[in-house]
C-alpha cells in the first residue's frame, strides 16, 4: 500500500489525522484517526480531493475515530452522492467507538459497511 496524501494535526489540531493510501486495482483508502467534526472536515475533503481519475473505489476507514458529529455524518452522505454520480464504489470500515453512531444513523442502509 502506498500513502498518496496525508494531513496530520489539521489546523494544528493534534486530534485528527487523515491518510490516503493506494491499494491494488484502483482502490484507495482514507484512514481517519481522532475526532471527525465540522472543524476538521476541510482536511478530510482535501485528502479525498487528490483521488486520481483512475480511482474506482474508496474505503473510508473509521477504525481509529473516537467521535463523529452530525456534520461528519452529513459529509459522508454528500460524499456518497458524489461517488454514486461518478459510479465509484464507496465503503466504510468500522471497528471503533463510533460504530453505535453509524448504526443509529442507519448508515448500513446507505453504505457498504465492513467490520475491521
Amino acid at each position: 500500500m502506498t500513502v498518496i496524501a496525508s494531513v496530520n494535526k489539521t489546523n494544528n489540531d493534534p486530534q485528527m489525522d487523515f491518510h490516503l493510501e493506494e491499494k491494488p486495482t484502483g482502490h484507495y483508502c482514507v484512514r481517519v484517526a481522532g475526532n471527525l467534526t465540522f472543524e476538521r472536515h476541510r482536511g478530510f475533503l482535501d485528502v479525498v480531493a487528490v483521488l486520481p481519475p483512475s480511482a474506482n473505489a474508496l474505503t473510508i476507514d473509521l477504525c481509529q475515530v473516537d467521535y463523529l458529529d452530525s456534520a461528519a455524518l452529513g459529509m459522508l452522505v454528500r460524499l456518497r452522492h458524489r461517488f454514486r454520480a461518478c459510479r465509484l464504489g464507496l465503503r466504510i470500515r468500522r471497528g471503533s467507538m463510533v460504530d453505535t453512531v453509524l448504526e443509529v444513523a442507519n448508515f448500513g442502509k446507505l453504505f457498504d459497511i465492513k467490520t475491521a
